[in-house]
This record gives C-alpha cells, sequence and structure tokens, in this order.
C-alpha cells in the first residue's frame, strides 16, 4: 500500500551532548546520528502487508474501489462447506457488488474446491496470516464499500442478498 502523502522525515543529531533536529541530513561530520523520525505519520498507509495477486500480477488496489463482496478462504483443507450454496446463491446474485474469492491455498486445491462448490467467482491469492487477521471463520464473508469495511459475517451467518443491498 502506498501513502496518502509524500512522507516526511526528520534527522535527530546529537552535538556535544545536546539534540538537534534537522530536515536535511548535516553535512558537519561533528553531529552524531541518533534516529530518523516521520513528521507526519498520518499519511503513512493503514494496511501495511496487504497484497492481493494473481498470476503474477497485482490487484490489490482494484480491491478497493467500488463495492466488493469478499469470500475469504484461509485454507481449503480447514474450510466447512456447510453454507457453499447459500454462499454461492448470494455471491451469483448480488447485484450492487462484485464477488471475489480471497485465498491463501494453492491454485489447484481451490480449483477442485470451486467445482465441488460450483463456485465461478473470480479468485485471487492472499498471505494466510493476513485472511487471518480479516476474518476469523473459513468461509469467512467481508463487505468492501471503496475500501471500507462495511459488513463481515461468520458462514453460518451468510446474510442475505437484501441484507448486503441494504448495507450498500
Amino acid at each position: 500500500m502506498e501513502p496518502s502523502a509524500e512522507l516526511i522525515y526528520e534527522y535527530v543529531m546529537e552535538k556535544e551532548g545536546s539534540e538537534f533536529r534537522f530536515k536535511d541530513y548535516p553535512t558537519d561530520n561533528d553531529y552524531e546520528f541518533k534516529e530518523m523520525v516521520i513528521t507526519n505519520p498520518e499519511v503513512q498507509p493503514k494496511i501495511t502487508d496487504l497484497a492481493v495477486w494473481k498470476d503474477d500480477i497485482e490487484y490489490t488496489s482494484e480491491l478497493f474501489k467500488g463495492n466488493k463482496l469478499l469470500i475469504i478462504i484461509q485454507s481449503i483443507e480447514k474450510t466447512n462447506t456447510d453454507n457453499s450454496k447459500s454462499i454461492k446463491i448470494v455471491g451469483e446474485n448480488l447485484n450492487n457488488a462484485t464477488t471475489w474469492v480471497l485465498t491463501s491455498s494453492s491454485q489447484n486445491d481451490y480449483k477442485k474446491f470451486s467445482q465441488a462448490a460450483q463456485w465461478n467467482f473470480p479468485f485471487f491469492f492472499t498471505d494466510a496470516t493476513v485472511l487471518k487477521t480479516i476474518v476469523r471463520s473459513s468461509p469467512g464473508i467481508v463487505l468492501l464499500k471503496d475500501g471500507v469495511v462495511i459488513g463481515k459475517w461468520h458462514y453460518i451467518n451468510t446474510p442475505t442478498i437484501k441484507e448486503i443491498e441494504s448495507l450498500l
């Protein structure tokens, strides 16, 4: 993720027991470097380790555009399939959002799973730890509106289309 503006740094230096702060690195060799501090931390990215990709193409920025219904599958082996039919119906019939699957499983494992569940959603890969941070259940369901989480559900509580569309 990129910062919302250019990061500004300040150099903290010491000379003869006194601390000094500079916007530019001093050329005087009598200063001893102590640390470099960001003076505008509010522009740093809120999420720093999220990456979404498929076939060596990065889709992270696309994730935050428009309305997305995310189906999170951390690991195929640990994924409960009891509600996969309900999830399929919601994902296929939702008019105001695009459904994406995010998984940390291999492409082959996900393809086998999606064929068995009869899911035809676009799928992308994300780090397992990040997915577990987003939602603990597998599958989990997350609704984004321009990158802001506006709904999150455990697979046991799969939302209805009406419920999701009322949030958009």
